[in-house]
């Protein structure tokens, strides 16, 4: 959805709001302890209603490849 087009319904009615840490929807990146959350950016389609999160900071991507289940291809 970032280049203006739905990645569900190809609609290009799409919308964007920039991630801020007062934000209720956030991204618990590691549990425990030490817990992290993130702020995502958020597109919404206004055809079909779909909605994407896209993590903004490199470092919060570098923390999910370290703590998060990779999916495998296929699954």
């Amino acid at each position: 959805m970032k280049n203006g087009r739905c990645s569900g319904c190809s609609g290009t009615e799409v919308f964007h709001q920039a991630g801020h840490h007062a934000q209720s929807e956030k991204i618990t990146l590691k549990t425990g302890v030490l817990s992290k959350g993130t702020a995502p950016d958020r597109y919404v389609c206004g055809s079909c209603g779909r909605v994407e999160l896209y993590l903004v900071e490199g470092e919060d991507l570098e923390l999910v490849r370290q703590t998060w289940n990779r999916v495998a291809p296929g699954s």
